[in-house]
């Protein structure tokens, strides 16, 4: 973990545009060359996240994913700022549009997006990948129309697929967002959970049990 002096990181969080701030302070940086620097606060001293920092998890995950053969991005620098109580990580910002964005714009790209999207969600949890920050806006469409994933530190990747309640409970992470369950409900959550199922390769019993969880 990279030592972070306060002059320095004062420079970096003014090195470009202001992405997501709250009471605190600045979350999120786009820098001038187009990198992104996320910071996280360390609410408490005594928690998991002093022992093992949410910006080494997202890197960890980051590499873990890539690994996997995933799109997201790849982590340069991580750091701590002892006098701002601040961790870091720094990363080249990875070009696209979030689905979010896409949908509430040309709400006709549902069908086939919202197809592919089930079937990265089958293959995260293939992979055993419990990404908790499943929603429309950490998924973006990249240039070569593949899909790609974002804000990483909320995430448990296990060393086999994830069990059939795992998998319920990360879709109900992705349907506690009313304007994404909007989308996906005009989709239809038949054909969602169809696509994911297919994908999935669950058997049927799994997946009377999916439908059933979801009242389908």
């Amino acid at each position: 973990m990279e030592k972070i002096s306060q002059e320095e990181f004062k420079k970096l969080l003014g090195s470009g545009e202001v992405l997501e701030r709250d009471r605190y302070g600045i979350k999120v940086v786009e820098t001038d060359d187009s990198h992104i620097i996320k910071t996280f606060r360390l609410k408490r001293l005594l928690s998991s996240a002093f022992f093992y920092p949410y910006a080494q998890r997202f890197k960890n995950n980051s590499k873990k994913l890539l690994q996997k053969g995933f799109k997201t991005v790849s982590v340069e620098r991580i750091g701590y700022c002892r006098e701002e109580k601040r961790y870091l990580v720094i990363y080249p910002k990875l070009a696209g549009e979030t689905l979010r964005a896409i949908f509430e714009a040309e709400p006709k790209n549902t069908q086939k997006r919202l197809t592919e999207l089930a079937r990265l969600i089958a293959q995260l949890h293939k992979e055993g990948v419990l990404f908790r920050s499943l929603h429309l806006g950490n998924i973006l469409l990249l240039s070569d129309q593949t899909l790609g994933i974002i804000d990483l530190s909320d995430m448990k990747i296990f060393s086999s697929p994830l069990s059939l309640q795992q998998r319920i409970r990360n879709f109900n992470h992705l349907l506690r967002y009313p304007q994404d369950c909007k989308i996906i409900d005009q989709f239809g959550m038949t054909r969602f959970l169809t696509a994911y199922c297919e994908a999935a390769e669950l058997g049927t019993d799994a997946q009377k049990r999916l439908f059933s969880e979801f009242k389908i």
